[in-house]
């Protein structure tokens, strides 16, 4: 044997086979049926949504609130998940005093709980079917002046 022949079974010794395109192609094909799999399942999260109060009464302001973060839980599936409403990270949602305490009887301090929360949410716009409860807190204190 020359010295060519041993330097050409050397290199084939150690050479690697490029991967048939049949399994690259199958290796796309299962990848993307797992993702679609994946995604397609129903998922719950709970977003943390900053508080902020609008249409007050009259003569009235907001002095403070006794929580300004709700946790709300939505339930869909996971390609919904990847819409930018989910994913942003300076959620709000504002809640209107006025329509929220129209059957109080007080002036200045309205307490509501996670019932009259969830409730209300389900009836606002950008809230959709995904919605499910309020988590926490209890309940949320508005004290005006």
């Amino acid at each position: 044997m020359t010295k060519k022949d041993e330097t050409v079974s050397a290199e084939s010794k150690y050479k690697m086979k490029a991967p048939s395109v049949t399994f690259i192609a199958c290796l796309v094909i299962a990848t993307v049926i797992w993702l679609f799999s994946t995604l397609s399942k129903e998922y719950t999260q709970t977003l943390e949504y900053r508080v902020s109060c609008y249409d007050l009464p009259a003569n009235k302001q907001v002095a403070t609130l006794s929580d300004s973060i709700l946790n709300l839980r939505f339930t869909t599936r996971g390609f919904n998940f990847m819409h930018p409403k989910y994913s942003d990270n300076k959620l709000e949602i504002g809640l209107s005093v006025t329509t929220l305490t129209q059957n109080s009887t007080k002036r200045n301090v309205y307490t509501l709980n996670r019932r009259t929360l969830t409730e209300y949410i389900k009836t606002q716009p950008g809230f959709d079917g995904a919605f499910d409860e309020v988590v926490s807190p209890e309940s949320i204190t508005i004290y005006l002046k």
